[in-house]
């Protein structure tokens, strides 16, 4: 019971006590009244009344701070930073502070009796009665995320939090609603996502691999490159530590390069800058690397992210242009000692070709001297091919037949203990190259395979198919795309060392025993394909043999081919005037010499400046000239085109050993009939004359 209500009781006990006493009295007799009563009773209505005017200041004041906290609550309700809308069960709004009216650019008059979902994004009404309904339905809290129709009709993403306000009997009277502006935190969200995805399209389309990793080495971040490179998915990779692709050689410096980064938060490295590096993939292969570091610090904790670039293909590259960079210093080498080489070769095949002439028959020492004399060329010419410099024409043609004598020749010098398995569907691809350089590039490979098994033997597998070599493959190989023919050597023999295939296209590096190997082989082969446009493979182990893929450039082409017989060049003899010029004496004598012997009239020289001279006084006296082509004074194109201002009929022929300068097509634009490679055989030598001495004749006749 509260103070007031005593209060009161007690005046009404006082009021009656006091009208009994009056009451008791006979009318007018006020002097019998009990005086002690009446000053009593005085007293307590003095009291009473000083009682009550205490409680009438506390009620005043209790009603002035009602009323201050009615205002308060009122300016909190109107403007705090969100909106309140109270609705009914059926979602009509029955109140809505000044923060709602001024969200939803509406009077709270216009709002009050109207339905919520009026003021909501048509495609978002469904969610407010699905909202309403739960909260009705339940005693927490919902949330849902709706669009509100806002000031000038533009719509803004809200927050509505509300729980149902109950009677006694748990009857939802009215739902409280608050009201929360969450725009631009919706932009900031899209931002992120649009952010985000933006980094996930850059981040999986990057060249380079891109992996993050925690303070603990944990990775936390895979993109699509860094599968590739490492063999990992990114769901196998994440989660695992980083040292799953690192050699175990390195883990124990990267495991301290991580702990000495947390404690001092730096790295070791400066930002940006390219480390080399080892990675190893999940199959156990290593691969090398380059790696750009960064780092960052997100509450006190580093994580790490690495840019990561196969620098395989580079190494590749760089490998193969070492060796081009030691073949072109072997051409250069070898262009330099050719000429004068060839001239002494020339000097003695021409002698021991004259000696054959005057014997009745050749014996086994000429033999031996020509034998030699075309070792020589041959090597020659090996060490011209390797710088690229040799002179030949290439031609399309089918490598069928060239392939079939090879392999035949291989079966027949091979120990019987090699097993063959040959595949030959070339269908109907030809090649554009010279037969020559097919040939010796197979010899080479296919007796490499051979000897690596030896006497103890094995399996010698050969397959030549068609294959098409798309973009990707070809910027491995370094070709161009296309059509080429494949063609495969396998062996079982020991295999060849990493060490060893880093060298073995080399010139003159050879494994072999000193006297069973010059080393030039494999060096002639990788030259041969690769001027023609082809490429060549290398897979091996150690105790697994070799695999050996050269890929020469094809041309479909479905005509059959033309069946050529190999001839044997028949000396044949001739007449006339010849001169024969080269800046090496001894040649010239074994050449005047060779074509005497071939009934000629030949006229020597050693310098082509006199030659010049000579020739003029009687140019037309002679039925032809053969010339050398570096000669001090003039060099024999300078001196046939002199000839032939005068004698424009007249067959020149070039006889070099060497000449960059000098190809057959640059040769016929100079004049030269035909190019001679020295040593120039006596049998080549007098078909070329004869042949172009008789069509000039013939063509005089007429005219």
């Amino acid at each position: 019971m509260s103070q007031k209500s005593i209060l009161n009781d007690k005046f009404i006990e006082l009021r009656q006590l006091a009208e009994k006493i009056v009451l008791a009295s006979p009318s007018g007799d006020m002097g019998i009244r009990s005086t002690q009563k009446i000053d009593s009773l005085l007293h307590e209505l003095q009291v009473h009344q000083i009682e009550l005017e205490i409680q009438n200041e506390e009620l005043r004041k209790s009603e002035l701070e009602l009323a201050k906290a009615r205002d308060d609550y009122s300016v909190l309700y109107d403007y705090a930073p969100v909106g309140y809308i109270t609705l009914s069960p059926l979602g009509i709004i029955r109140g809505a502070n000044l923060t709602a009216s001024n969200m939803l650019g509406k009077d709270r008059a216009e709002l009050v009796g109207d339905k919520v979902a009026h003021h909501i994004h048509h495609d978002d009404r469904d969610l407010i009665y699905i909202h309403c309904n739960a909260v009705l339905a339940s005693d927490t809290m919902k949330r849902c995320e709706v669009r509100f129709s806002g000031e000038g009709g533009d719509y803004f993403f809200s927050r509505l939090e509300s729980i149902a306000l109950r009677d006694n009997e748990n009857r939802s009277l009215q739902i409280l609603t608050t009201i929360s502006n969450i725009d631009q935190l919706v932009q900031s969200e899209n931002s992120l996502i649009e952010s985000e995805e933006r980094f996930r399209v850059l981040s999986e389309s990057a060249t380079d691999g891109i992996i993050s990793i925690d303070y603990n080495g944990i990775i936390t971040y895979w993109n699509k490159m860094a599968e590739r490179i490492f063999k990992f998915s990114s769901v196998e990779a994440l989660g695992k530590p980083i040292s799953i692709i690192i050699p175990a050689r390195y883990k124990n410096k990267h495991l301290l390069a991580i702990k000495r980064a947390n404690e001092t938060g730096k790295m070791n490295h400066k930002l940006g800058e390219v480390l080399l590096f080892v990675g190893k993939c999940k199959d156990g292969c290593e691969v090398p690397l380059e790696i750009t570091l960064a780092s960052w610090s997100v509450g006190g904790e580093i994580t790490f992210t690495s840019f990561i670039r196969d620098v395989s293909e580079r190494r590749r590259i760089e490998k193969r242009l070492r060796q081009s960079q030691k073949l072109e210093a072997v051409g250069t080498l070898s262009g330099g000692v050719a000429h004068d080489f060839n001239n002494i070769l020339g000097i003695i095949a021409g002698n021991a070709e004259l000696l054959s002439m005057k014997e009745s028959y050749v014996n086994e020492e000429i033999k031996s001297i020509l034998k030699a004399s075309q070792r020589g060329a041959d090597l020659v010419r090996q060490l011209l091919t390797i710088g690229r410099r040799s002179q030949t024409s290439n031609e399309l043609f089918d490598p069928k037949p060239i392939v079939n004598e090879v392999l035949r020749l291989m079966r027949s010098t091979l120990p019987s203990t090699i097993e063959f398995k040959t595949s030959i569907d070339v269908q109907g691809h030809k090649v554009l190259m010279s037969s020559s350089h097919l040939y010796q590039v197979l010899v080479n490979i296919c007796t490499n395979a051979g000897q690596a098994m030896g006497e103890d033997g094995g399996e010698f597998e050969f397959i030549m198919k068609p294959v098409e070599i798309l973009a990707d493959s070809a910027s491995t190989l370094s070709v161009a795309p296309g059509n080429f023919l494949q063609i495969m050597v396998r062996d079982t023999g020991p295999g060849i060392s990493p060490k060893i295939q880093e060298r073995m296209f080399e010139p003159f590096y050879t494994t072999k025993e000193q006297g069973k190997g010059t080393g030039l082989g494999l060096a002639v082969a990788h030259s041969i394909i690769e001027e023609c446009g082809g490429a060549i493979e290398v897979d091996s182990q150690v105790g697994k043999g070799a695999e050996f893929k050269v890929f020469f450039p094809s041309i479909k082409d479905d005509k059959k081919p033309q069946n050529v017989a190999d001839e044997i060049a028949s000396i044949q003899k001739g007449n006339g005037r010849v001169l024969f010029v080269d800046d090496e004496p001894s040649l010239v004598d074994v050449a005047v010499k060779m074509l005497k012997a071939l009934g000629y009239e030949p006229v020597g020289f050693s310098d082509s400046k006199k030659a010049l001279d000579y020739f003029l006084k009687e140019a037309d006296s002679y039925v032809a000239v053969v010339t050398d082509q570096v000669m001090p004074g003039m060099t024999g194109n300078i001196m046939a085109r002199k000839i032939l201002d005068v004698r424009p009929d007249i067959p020149i022929f070039l006889c070099t050993g060497f000449s960059e300068k000098i190809s057959d097509k640059s040769a016929a634009e100079f004049g030269f009939q035909s190019v001679f490679m020295k040593p120039v055989s006596l049998s080549e030598l007098s078909q070329a004359l004869k042949k172009s001495i008789s069509q000039v004749k013939s063509v005089k006749q007429k005219s």
